[in-house]
């Protein structure tokens, strides 16, 4: 599906990178240097959070998070 999607970005001159799974097999499938940063070492034990947009995309548990600032 990732290539598929990229390849249609692709069409239109759309470059998608900073890729985020919340599994490990297919983030191996996503060349390192088009992964998100916080995951282009595939050696860590649990997946990290990532912010898509503004919000708080939890990889682990699923869940998406939003920081108040006061």
């Amino acid at each position: 599906m990732i290539q598929e999607i990229s390849f249609l970005c692709r069409l239109g001159c759309f470059h998608l990178t900073k890729w985020m799974s919340n599994r490990r097999k297919i983030l191996e499938t996503v060349e390192e240097q088009e992964r998100a940063a916080n995951v282009k070492d595939l050696r860590f034990h649990e997946f990290p959070a990532n912010r898509a947009l503004g919000v708080y995309w939890d990889v682990q548990n699923y869940s998406f998070t939003f920081k108040h600032v006061t």
